[in-house]
């Protein structure tokens, strides 16, 4: 497979997946994987299933599975309408093979750039262990361009295609179903996830999200060396915030800083003020400061 980028219109986030499992969406993120989004002409893949157990790292999938998982796939409707016009497994060569020709339609598999996609990397996803680990990155990178957002159970549960009958009580919720998922999120891809609670009264009534893509290497031994020199949060941002024009006096460190390192950096600053928050026990709304930073430095960027 030569595409690692799958491009994903803003129809396929909205699939229910209550009945599809977690095997059968990881076919369909191979189908995508393998398309031209931008080419109809790459509609038809056949893929051997052992490259399948390749790439999913499984030794073998049980027969009955695979052709449970291809009939789910062959069932996925968008607004009434299959997205899959052949869904079936033949022999090519004496190999058995999964034959998949997508529907040539706007908003679903190609001519993206008139609805509206987002861009991930297939190995961001192929390793999930857990559904709903899928379903949660599904949910936060279709909405990561807000930076900082809440979320009602309500709205989050039909997000996550949960049953209607299952963890019912916030609590288990977060405990059994979103725990696991940021854990395993922040193992297996490129994304940081910090979700938290919101209250009212002793009651949980809503998540509050913010999703961030991971700093490389080199930018993670920035932060160790800023952190071992004693930087503080509040310097920090007071900096930050006079940047932005937020504040009157510049701060020392932040002043020494030219536009353009700060523009360039938004990722580094962003996780070194999380770790400092983290140590100094900053209250989390300063979230928003990190939502603004990002959210402005890259509309300057776009300026120069």
């Amino acid at each position: 497979m030569k595409n690692y980028t799958i491009y994903r219109s803003r129809a396929l986030f909205s699939i229910d997946y209550s009945n599809i499992s977690l095997l059968a969406i990881k076919i369909l993120e191979i189908f995508l994987a393998l398309i031209n989004p931008f080419d109809v002409e790459t509609r038809t893949q056949l893929i051997e299933v052992n490259d399948i157990y390749t790439l999913l790292q499984v030794n073998k999938i049980n027969n009955v599975d695979l052709k449970r998982a291809l009939s789910e796939i062959s069932r996925i409707e968008i607004k009434g309408e299959s997205i899959f016009e052949v869904v079936k497994l033949i022999r090519v060569n004496r190999k058995k093979t999964i034959k998949l020709v997508g529907i040539i339609d706007s908003g679903i598999f190609f001519n993206l750039k008139s609805i509206g996609y987002e861009k991930y990397n297939f190995f961001d996803v192929i390793f999930m262990r857990r559904k709903y680990s899928l379903l949660l990155l599904y949910y936060c990178i279709d909405n990561r361009f807000r930076t900082v957002w809440e979320i009602s159970i309500k709205k989050l549960r039909d997000s996550l295609s949960l049953p209607e009958n299952t963890y019912r009580k916030p609590y288990d919720l977060k405990r059994y179903i979103i725990n696991p998922a940021v854990k395993e999120i922040k193992q297996y891809t490129n994304y940081n996830i910090i979700i938290e609670d919101k209250k009212s009264g002793n009651c949980l009534t809503d998540f509050r999200f913010f999703v961030e893509e991971k700093i490389e290497k080199k930018e993670e031994e920035k932060i160790n060396k800023a952190i071992e020199k004693g930087y503080n949060f509040e310097v920090l941002f007071r900096g930050v915030a006079y940047f932005f024009k937020k504040f009157d006096t510049p701060d020392e460190y932040i002043n020494s800083i030219s536009i353009n390192w700060m523009i360039n950096n938004y990722v580094f600053l962003i996780e070194l003020g999380h770790r400092l928050a983290r140590r100094e026990n900053i209250d989390s709304i300063r979230l928003d400061w990190l939502a603004a930073l990002r959210k402005e430095s890259r509309r300057i960027k776009d300026e120069f």
